[in-house]
């Protein structure tokens, strides 16, 4: 196990830390816990007692409130797990959720150890994996860092509060059986590999042996929006971050992203962002890049 970074804030209301499991687990203390898989999978188990013990799978996430010392282990050692975990002190959730948010209430009204926000856990989606990037890229230091991943920290919590909200609308029977989730996390694959060209979503749905109809729905359940709303998502999520390094311009990124003309490209990043892209080149020459993820 190697822990790559960890970083905390003046306050200590939050702590961030990315870790690599392989065969050697990590401790992780009491408190609230938001943990992403990136990569690999998952067991969270107490070190002492008769808690029940948790998994997650690559590319899962959710908000985790433990009473005591837990065990985070790699159940596969042949594969490294990616994890990033990101502890927050009570104070800090307390200052962006109102009292009266019965939905937070009774997560904490939850019988059993550990807690979890979502009954189900949480996919990474495009806007979240933009965010994570976003966090451990940074090289800010002292104030202006601290302020940086706190911005960074409560946007991460309000996406995952809002898949989470999205979940229980759906209810708790909408869960796919694991071998049809298998075929969706296959389907994602494929779409962000096509490379310029674009499959039909019948030709998807063969690809990942089901029907068109199937995976529309199922595509959504587990990603909380459609097939090419996700490939939108990624695209425009990755288009800014390219935007914000530097060095290339619009229609540079335009053809990248697998627009045949820049206008277009233009036009979809403004519908997706409310800004033109170009607004971001102009205000890079005067900005620190990662600043602007906060002005925008």
């Amino acid at each position: 196990m190697t822990e790559e970074g960890e970083q905390l804030t003046v306050k200590g209301e939050f702590e961030y830390a990315v870790y690599e499991l392989d065969s050697m687990p990590v401790t992780l203390d009491a408190g609230l816990k938001m943990l992403f898989v990136t990569q690999g999978c998952l067991c969270l188990e107490p070190l002492l007692g008769f808690d029940l013990q948790v998994s997650l799978k690559s590319r899962q996430h959710n908000l985790f409130h433990l009473n005591s010392d837990y065990i985070l282990s790699n159940p596969n050692p042949e594969e490294t797990a990616m994890v990033i975990c990101i502890s927050l002190n009570m104070d800090f959730i307390t200052r962006y959720l109102p009292d009266d948010l019965d939905a937070f209430q009774q997560f904490f009204r939850k019988s059993g150890f550990p807690r979890r926000f979502s009954a189900i856990n949480l996919h990474l989606n495009p806007e979240i994996n933009a965010v994570l990037h976003a966090i451990e890229n940074s090289d800010h230091k002292g104030f202006g860092g601290d302020l940086y991943i706190e911005s960074k920290v409560v946007e991460l919590l309000a996406l995952q509060w809002s898949l989470a909200d999205s979940y229980l609308k759906k209810g708790i029977n909408a869960v796919l059986h694991s071998a049809e989730r298998a075929k969706m996390e296959n389907a994602r694959e494929i779409l962000l590999s096509q490379g310029e060209s674009q499959y039909s979503l019948r030709t998807l749905a063969h690809m990942v042996g089901t029907n068109e109809y199937n995976l529309k729905k199922n595509f959504k359940l587990v990603f909380g929006t459609t097939v090419y709303g996700y490939l939108n998502q990624h695209k425009m999520e990755e288009a800014r971050s390219i935007l914000l390094k530097g060095g290339t311009n619009v229609a540079e990124v335009a053809q990248k992203m697998g627009y045949k003309h820049a206008t277009h490209f233009s036009s979809a990043f403004k519908k997706y962002f409310g800004y033109l892209p170009a607004r971001l080149k102009f205000l890079w020459i005067f900005f620190d890049p990662e600043f602007l993820l906060i002005l925008l």
